[in-house]
């Protein structure tokens, strides 16, 4: 189960054990009916993350209701809401319902996005006594993707063939750029398909040589830009 399932589901059991004290005793003759504002809130973990990884972000609901009532909603659903960079539909990531039941996958990052979180608002009964709940929704938050990327070489020797593998998730087109000691410009010395099972391949440049790894940025992935220099350890 997810961290953001455990959050969701402890919200919501607190508030139904909070919702049901107030009708407690409750006799036909005091029946009465209350309104309450609730307020949705969203606060991301991080800015940025990596794609597939759990969305960083802490749901909340809060309420404010009439001072013979206390408790918050057990009544509703609660949506985490996606819209990716690049489009204009928002779409229900996770969802639980408050009266029990979830049905929603895990909320996973598949891009750079902006999140809400949307109450639907409800209404609790007990006899003749209720409870109504206002809809509400966060405020938005905005989570940059990046991709899983890993360089490694098991030693980096001057004018010799250097072993370099590099692995990238999600695969993506990548550059290697040298900028020899004293130059100021990069030159470009490979363009290679970097996948999550990784790519292999050779380099050769004299100590003191810089090396750029360089995957471009795309419309909901970050760029991946990441320099060393060639000397005689290991990167």
């Amino acid at each position: 189960m997810s961290s953001m399932r455990r959050r969701i589901l402890l919200l919501a059991i607190a508030l139904v054990a909070t919702v049901l004290a107030p009708f407690t005793g409750l006799s036909a003759a005091s029946a009465a009916s209350y309104s309450c504002t609730t307020v949705a809130t969203l606060k991301a973990g991080a800015t940025s993350t990596y794609i597939g990884y759990e969305v960083p972000a802490a749901p909340g609901l809060t309420t404010s209701c009439p001072d013979l009532w206390s408790g918050g909603p057990s009544d509703g659903t609660v949506s985490l809401q996606r819209r990716l960079a690049g489009t204009t539909a928002w779409q229900t990531i996770w969802s639980e319902d408050l009266a029990g039941s979830s049905n929603a996958a895990e909320p996973n990052v598949a891009g750079t996005a902006q999140y809400k979180l949307v109450y639907s608002g409800g209404t609790y009964t007990s006899g003749s006594d209720s409870v109504t709940f206002s809809p509400s929704t966060s405020a938005v938050i905005t989570i940059a993707a990046k991709r899983l990327v890993t360089v490694n070489s098991k030693k980096v020797r001057g004018n010799k063939p250097i072993p370099v593998t590099w692995t990238a998730a999600p695969a993506a087109q990548g550059i290697v750029y040298l900028k020899k000691k004293g130059k100021k410009k990069w030159k470009v010395a490979k363009r290679v398909t970097v996948s999550p099972s990784g790519v292999r391949f050779k380099l050769r440049a004299p100590v003191g040589t810089k090396v750029r790894f360089y995957i471009p940025a795309t419309t909901t992935i970050l760029a991946f830009d990441w320099t060393t220099k060639i000397k005689r350890t290991a990167f």
